[in-house]
């Protein structure tokens, strides 16, 4: 995101293929053209939003840049790579292989400034950088994951917000997206048009979905089956639990 002649923002830092680095180094070589980043704002604690964080700047050591979040996405991300490496490690690849070690992942996140929700801070306070004078930032729940966060950056001449995977509905952990909670219209809007079909679907289904879940599981289990279910580390894990709890219950 460039904001005037000077100020760069890196929107957050997924990962979509874990076997080989070339986008991510063609993407660190953009960035050095065009003289780096000022900060990164990291939106959700999964490999989408945070997958190439511990590559550019912990394999790669791009340094110095000031990576921004909340702190359930410090905290889930750091373990959604954690579980990436020791998976990717358990399947016979290396770092070299196409992926990050331990020690990118924190160097990557050696730097990282936690905000609050609603909280409204100067991108110069947190970044040091002459060249984020006016501009600010504030994080919104984003309704989908724990601490996931919509931003919102203000300017001299405006506001824009980078909704991203937002969630406007809640399931049984998180409230949707406060859409009211923004003072005024933005004057850009950052998201992308697929989640509003995919949440139309979902709201429409959700509640067969989980039932057929829950049939599903105690089926197997009376049967003296075993269930696994693959779920991201920091996505729907807590929001899993939940629900199998109130069902046991």
């Amino acid at each position: 995101l460039e904001i005037g002649e000077d100020s760069r923002i890196l929107l957050d830092c997924g990962l979509t293929g874990l076997r080989n680095k070339d986008d991510i180094l063609k993407c660190a070589a953009w960035l050095e053209e065009k003289g780096g980043v000022d900060a990164v704002l990291l939106s959700h604690a999964d490999l989408d939003h945070i997958g190439a964080l511990p590559i550019l700047f912990g394999a790669l050591g791009i340094a110095n840049v000031p990576v921004i979040c909340t702190l359930p996405v410090l905290k889930m991300g750091q373990l959604a790579l954690y579980d990436c490496s020791l998976n990717s490690s358990m399947e016979g690849n290396s770092a070299e292989g196409g992926i990050f070690s331990l020690d990118d992942i924190d160097r990557a996140l050696s730097d990282v400034i936690t905000v609050k929700f609603n909280q409204t801070v100067s991108l110069h306070e947190l970044t040091k950088s002459g060249k984020t004078g006016n501009i600010s930032i504030c994080a919104y729940p984003a309704g989908r994951t724990t601490g996931g966060s919509a931003w919102r950056c203000k300017f001299t001449n405006g506001d824009i917000l980078y909704a991203m995977d937002i969630s406007l509905s809640a399931n049984s952990i998180l409230h949707g997206m406060p859409m009211d909670a923004f003072p005024i219209a933005p004057s850009v809007l950052i998201m992308e048009g697929v989640d509003s079909q995919e949440q139309t679907a979902q709201s429409a289904n959700k509640g067969q979905v989980v039932d057929n879940i829950l049939n599903e599981i105690m089926r197997t289990v009376r049967d003296e089956g075993k269930v696994l279910i693959p779920c991201e580390t920091a996505g729907k894990t807590l929001d899993l639990l939940k629900v199998l709890g109130q069902n046991w219950e």
